[in-house]
């Protein structure tokens, strides 16, 4: 994945890199955004269905101090109270009283039942030809010493006074109490049907499936609109998370989906009147939102792949003519020149481009010259080695020595004679070790020993620590052929040549001196002198051709100075860098 990425072309690169960030950022956008909106609707409808359970038990509330009031009334009926009062009921008082009552069932259209209970257990109920059930449960009945004739709420049961009437109810009653003693004389009770709170809760929407109910402070159900499945065991409610929150919103689950239940208690009856509301119904646009969500991510894709290819087009076109340059001169076209269209960075980049193949160019050229030149000096310096002469002279003195059985300097310099075109030769490498240097240094002396005798001496002193490093190769033959043939030769006595090489922090120093004929001023200036053939003779390639091999492989920092007097002598001084054997032996342009 990573080489294909690294394939792709910087206009690619650009454009999939400009629209992977704006997607990310759009779509990190929108989903915060889509997250605090889907949340805000969430709060703003939580808020909203607290309003309307708020409002739900406010007006429960009203509709049960008008049902105390209800009460009141009755309770406050002088005849009903003597009804309560008296030990023996006529037929007649009884049938008056159940006509009262009846009249208070007729006003309300909520009232199932409006019956009296008296301390005794007898009981009448308002008029209607009912039959009475002999197992009727007395509710509200009063076995405490303390007065209390507040109005009291039963749990929503089916009616159990009428026979052949299986209403769900609940009851409301209040104590009726002695006036004189506070005995407890009764209780007035109202059996309620749900017409009233069904209107209420039916005109609230709270999505498909939401619904609300009531249940009392302990967590008894009084009202739910599925109040059969819910006394069955059908249905649950999570009744003890209900009762232990306080007012406001809690959330549980229920087959998978997450449930809201908004809470709100009465402070007149301590029924707590709950919302229950789906989370995936408070938001019924928000499949809606997912999608324009999507469709703007997806046209900002597409937006920012345009906007990136312009950009990138237009901005790296620069970069595509420079590209193509370096392609042409990659590939050989040195005369490559890019137009500069633009006047910024861009500009200066082609710019730098179009100076630096002139440079290259300039190099590739000159370093064609300075190849060719050191091709000449390598092919002259090989061609000294092989002078026709020297070898000549060489082996003339090989055949008078053998001739003259001299078996040991025959040996001598004929091994000497080996060693030099060995390493002179040296696998067609320009470069040798300190120690094989000297070796061939040796070689040739030695074989100029055994030609002049004892009227050539010489010394060779060499740091031991230098022997590894590497120089060009055949730098010390040519000056010590110089020294030989026009310093010591001319003498009329012995002459001595030493060669020491002397390690200086970075640098080789070679200093050959010899105490021969020397030489003027003029001489030595023109000795130096590239325009001068003083490479000619038989002084082999001369110290000039040692001289510029030395520059072209190492710089024009390095090189040959000499010093020298009429009949005083020579010193020639070489000095080169350290190059150790393992470097890389490109050499110095």
């Amino acid at each position: 994945m990573i080489k294909k990425w690294q394939n792709l072309s910087i206009q690619t690169s650009i454009a999939i890199s400009y629209s992977v960030a704006i997607v990310l950022m759009l779509t990190i956008i929108g989903i915060v955004s889509f997250l605090v909106t889907t949340r805000t609707v969430d709060e703003n409808t939580n808020v909203y269905v607290q309003q309307l359970v708020n409002q739900i038990n406010y007006d429960i509330e009203y509709y049960l101090k008008n049902i105390d009031s209800s009460l009141n009334t009755i309770k406050s009926n002088e005849e009903i109270y003597s009804y309560f009062e008296r030990e023996g009921i006529d037929p007649d008082f009884e049938s008056y009283i159940s006509d009262t009552l009846n009249d208070y069932l007729v006003s309300r259209n909520d009232a199932v039942n409006v019956f009296l209970v008296r301390k005794d257990g007898s009981i009448i109920v308002n008029k209607g030809g009912y039959e009475l059930k002999q197992d009727f449960s007395i509710p509200f009945m009063s076995t405490d010493k303390v007065k209390d004739d507040a109005m009291e709420i039963s749990n929503a049961h089916i009616q159990n006074l009428i026979v052949d009437r299986y209403k769900w109810v609940v009851s409301c009653g209040t104590r009726i109490y002695d006036d004189k003693n506070g005995d407890y004389l009764g209780t007035a009770v109202i059996d309620l049907n749900f017409n009233l709170i069904d209107d209420m809760l039916d005109n609230v929407s709270l999505g498909e499936k939401g619904y609300m109910f009531i249940t009392d402070e302990e967590g008894n159900i009084i009202y739910h609109p599925k109040h059969e499945l819910i006394y069955s065991g059908i249905r649950e409610e999570a009744i003890e998370l209900i009762v232990d929150s306080k007012d406001g919103y809690v959330t549980t689950m229920e087959d998978d989906r997450e449930k809201h239940y908004i809470i709100s208690t009465s402070d007149y009856s301590g029924w707590k009147v709950v919302g229950a509301v789906y989370v995936d119904e408070l938001n019924p646009y928000e499949e809606v939102t997912k999608q324009i969500y999507s469709l703007l991510i997806g046209l900002s894709l597409l937006l920012a792949i345009l906007i990136s290819i312009i950009i990138s087009r237009r901005f790296l076109h620069p970069i595509k003519d420079l590209s193509e340059g370096m392609h042409k001169f990659k590939h050989g076209d040195l005369d490559t020149v890019v137009d500069i269209k633009e006047e910024n960075e861009f500009g200066e980049l082609v710019e730098s481009f179009n100076d630096m193949t002139r440079r290259i160019k300039n190099l590739i050229e000159k370093n064609t010259r300075v190849e060719k030149a050191k091709r000449k000096f390598e092919l002259k310096s090989l061609q000294s080695q092989i002078n026709p002469h020297f070898l000549y002279n060489t082996l003339d003195s090989i055949i008078w020595m053998a001739e003259a059985q001299m078996n040991r300097e025959v040996v001598e310099m004929t091994d000497s004679l080996a060693k030099l075109f060995r390493i002179s030769i040296n696998r067609g490498s320009e470069f040798v070790t300190i120690a094989q240097e000297i070796e061939h240094i040796e070689s040739y002396l030695k074989i100029q020993k055994l030609r002049y005798g004892e009227k050539l001496n010489y010394e060779i002193n060499a740091d031991p620590a230098l022997m590894t490093l590497r120089i060009v190769k055949i730098i010390i033959q040519p000056i010590v052929e110089n020294a030989i043939y026009h310093g010591i030769k001319q003498l009329a006595t012995p002459g001595m040549i030493w060669i020491n090489l002397t390690d200086k922090d970075d640098l080789i120093e070679i200093v050959i001196r010899d105490n021969g004929a020397g030489m003027d001023e003029e001489t030595l200036e023109k000795l130096l002198n590239p325009h001068e053939d003083m490479g000619s003779g038989k002084g082999g390639i001369g110290v000039l051709n040692v001289d510029q091999r030395i520059k072209l492989h190492y710089g024009e920092e390095f090189g040959i100075s000499i010093e020298s007097e009429v009949f005083e002598g020579t010193r020639v001084t070489m000095t080169l860098p350290k190059v150790f054997a393992k470097e890389d032996r490109n050499e110095k342009i």
